[in-house]
């Protein structure tokens, strides 16, 4: 187990028990936007669109994304962290990039699902085809571990970012 992986659940288990019920009982649109493309087709330009319209639209930061169990409590100290461990620009495409800037959940997602997502092969390209299952709907185990996690990992996320708004 990593210091980071540590943390995190540690930091979870407060968030828990402090906004468990509240984020549980958040209402979310029954009909969500989801952006989706491939790379370098727009998509992040998109959800940096829609990130401006904080009326109809829950949007997740880089903060957010980063500490996906623990981020509704552990804002207020995020500055214990700094802006030291970020770079100045996403690696990917060059955008820029600070806690505050808005980011594709798709981190979080895997991270709480502990890596039973499509996203995993973006993460270990070397063991990439290892997590090709998880694009197969037609094997039944895998789709229905990869939905029942997904779902509750997606859910719990956009829940907490609604109840923050």
């Amino acid at each position: 187990m990593t210091f980071m992986a540590w943390l995190q659940s540690l930091l979870g288990v407060v968030e828990f028990v402090l906004h468990g019920r509240g984020i549980a009982a958040t209402v979310i649109n029954d009909r969500p936007v989801f952006v989706i493309g491939h790379p370098r087709t727009g998509t992040t330009h998109m959800y940096n669109l829609l990130s401006l319209n904080t009326t109809d639209f829950a949007n997740t930061t880089t903060f957010m994304v980063g500490f996906p169990q623990s981020f509704v409590w552990f804002e207020k100290y995020r500055g214990i962290l700094g802006n030291n461990i970020l770079s100045k620009k996403r690696p990917m495409d060059n955008m820029a990039l600070d806690w505050e800037s808005p980011q594709e959940d798709e981190l979080a997602t895997n991270v709480l699902s502990g890596g039973l997502s499509p996203y995993m092969c973006i993460s270990m390209l070397r063991g990439a085809d290892q997590f090709y299952d998880y694009f197969d709907f037609q094997n039944p185990t895998v789709a229905e571990v990869r939905n029942n996690f997904g779902k509750l990992a997606c859910g719990w996320v956009n829940s907490a970012c609604r109840f923050m708004s």
